[in-house]
């Protein structure tokens, strides 16, 4: 197997020497042919392992770790630098010019070296799973997220050991580094206390890379068995098929459930009472102004009410007819019946008559014979 495109590279040659040359020795095995040739065993063990101790740990724990925003801006950080690196290396070589998925390129040491490295990429998503678990964010902890952590590892050591004829397995590993060179930035941004404008895409574009993924399977199945084993193709298309399943689901529950909880929210919140108050022979809607009221919730004894006496009597200050200017009216609804015009009426009326004058003997008179001390008592009889 030569070292197309790498022989003039000081890049690989002085800084990754070694691991160029393990990654090239690696010896490709009949697909299936072993059982125990084909299952990265160390990666279900870790994993399970790793996961179940954490959680069995966590629940006994009983409460949260709180993680560092610097330490998730950092883990964020270098999972966007190796996707991005990953991405940059797997475009340089394999894809060309009528060459798109690389059935037309050989397999070379080169790539087969950033697809070991999206193979190790694996093991540092773990962390995705610990850093859920450390949190107890158990929301997050879904089938789809458990069920992709623990299989894509050993997926991936299965392709780096298969008999290939061409570069095109290393399509896989372009697209899953691009979605997550994508979905880490997106994780980096909100680290940092920012909002993603296009965060609904990232869901998007996850699903785009299932369906591309698995017509690519299709495709490699049907028509290139020859470069690639057809049970490859295979397991590619049925994980990128079970992925697209998972996700959708997820997709349709988590959706669910924040309508279920918006929903039970807008059940447990109290009915609101309205106040639609008649004021000068307008029926104004008060409801809103209730909370920010002086005298709070008294407003709802005047629903459906003519209050313009009460209003007339408690609301002389420019504020309170700024306030009352700014409440929305009612047009469709009816006034209320002026009940309390008469009697402001004959107020005013008894008012002109003198009724409503202070008679300061009859004053004193009151307060010397009944102890009402300093009380100025009007005088209702003429």
């Amino acid at each position: 197997m030569g070292m197309r495109g790498v022989s003039g590279s000081c890049f690989f040659n002085g800084i990754f020497p070694a691991a160029m040359a393990a990654v090239a020795t690696m010896t490709p095995v009949p697909l299936l042919s072993n059982a125990t040739s084909f299952l990265d065993v160390d990666f279900y063990v870790g994993y399970i392992v790793i996961v179940a101790g954490l959680h069995i740990a966590m629940k006994a724990y009983g409460r949260p770790v709180t993680i560092s925003k610097n330490a998730m801006v950092l883990y964020n950080a270098i999972q966007v630098a190796m996707s991005a690196y990953i991405v940059w290396g797997l475009w340089r070589w394999p894809f060309g010019d009528n060459n798109l998925f690389g059935f037309n390129s050989p397999d070379t040491p080169y790539i087969r070296y950033f697809v070991w490295l999206h193979y190790l990429n694996k093991w540092v998503d773990i962390m995705d799973t610990v850093l859920i678990i450390l949190r107890c964010k158990w929301e997050q902890l879904s089938t789809l997220h458990v069920v992709h952590h623990l299989t894509i590892g050993p997926v991936w050591w299965l392709v780096l050991h298969a008999d290939v004829r061409c570069s095109a397995y290393c399509f896989g590993a372009f697209m899953n580094s691009l979605i997550h060179a994508i979905m880490y930035t997106h994780y980096l941004i909100t680290a940092l206390g920012m909002r993603n404008p296009f965060k609904r895409y990232v869901t998007h574009c996850q699903m785009t890379q299932f369906t591309i993924c698995m017509l690519h399977g299709f495709y490699a199945m049907f028509f290139v068995s020859d470069k690639l084993p057809a049970m490859l193709s295979l397991i590619q298309v049925f994980y990128m098929g079970m992925m697209l399943f998972l996700f959708t689901t997820n997709v349709y529950q988590a959706a669910a459930r924040a309508k279920a909880a918006k929903e039970a929210a807008k059940a447990s919140k109290p009915v609101e009472k309205p106040a639609h108050i008649t004021i000068k022979g307008e029926v104004v809607d008060c409801t809103s102004w209730v909370e920010s009221h002086p005298g709070g919730d008294v407003l709802y004894q005047y629903h459906e009410v003519d209050a313009t006496g009460v209003y007339d009597v408690f609301h002389k200050t420019t504020r309170a007819r700024a306030i009352l200017k700014s409440l929305p009216r009612l047009h469709d609804k009816k006034p209320a019946p002026p009940t309390a015009e008469a009697m402001c009426k004959f107020t005013e009326e008894m008012k002109v008559k003198g009724y409503f004058k202070q008679d300061w003997a009859l004053a004193a008179d009151n307060t010397s014979h009944h102890g009402h001390e300093g009380k100025v008592l009007p005088r209702l009889l003429a």
